[in-house]
């Protein structure tokens, strides 16, 4: 009975997670798409620059949660409901101080775009404006996306991956057609970046509600 209640739970994770890469695909690249007829290619390539110097700012969660999830996992297999939720505390605090570390590092990176020092030639104000602004809405995308992890962990440690692999479909699919929306309102290239805002805030209330419901411990 465990044995085939623990397969089914993998499969369910396996299949969802397929679900999320899918879908994660198709709308990016139908997005991309109506936003390289808006943007030019020089303000996109800006864009892109950009979002790969924010990414790194996802280097601060350390694997962390993943190891937390982990020990959640390992705890409540030897029904130590106290030590699961010590683990999840201990990366619940260090979450926040990763916050204010992120914070710090949006407002660097978008005060280095914005003398142009991150650019490996001379480009125009307006470029520099709007890598800066890029770079902090980006930015702040990825501060609220560490709110999320420690929830995140506590459900996967309580074999509720499925779960957490749906909610992030439903954050894909959401963040597509609003990123449209705010394209066609004239966001221009902030529009991902501004959208990614609205779902990460939306994603770690889920996500918090659902911690809350079904991890007991």
């Amino acid at each position: 009975m465990i044995q085939s209640l623990f397969k089914n739970n993998i499969l369910r994770a396996y299949g969802t997670s397929l679900l999320g890469v899918a879908s994660g695909l198709l709308t990016n690249l139908w997005l991309l798409r109506e936003i390289t007829h808006v943007v030019p290619v020089h303000d996109f390539g800006i864009y892109a620059f950009v979002l790969q110097i924010s990414a790194y700012l996802a280097i601060l969660q350390l694997g962390l949660d993943f190891a937390a999830s982990r020990q959640i996992a390992e705890s409540l297999g030897r029904n130590d409901a106290h030590e699961a939720s010590r683990a999840f505390s201990h990366l619940l605090r260090f979450n926040h101080k990763i916050v204010l570390l992120a914070v710090a590092g949006v407002l660097a990176i978008s005060g280095l775009l914005w003398w142009g020092v991150l650019f490996p030639y001379s480009i125009g104000t307006s470029s520099t404006q709007l890598a800066a602004g890029v770079a902090l809405v980006a930015g702040t995308a990825q501060v609220i996306t560490f709110l999320t992890r420690p929830y995140s962990a506590a459900l996967i440690g309580s074999q509720y991956q499925a779960t957490v692999n749906i909610v992030t479909v439903g954050r894909t699919i959401c963040t597509t057609l609003l990123a449209f929306v705010f394209l066609r309102a004239g966001f221009y290239v902030l529009c991902v970046p501004a959208a990614e805002v609205v779902t990460q805030s939306l994603n770690w209330l889920v996500l918090r509600m659902l911690a809350h419901r079904n991890c007991a411990w």
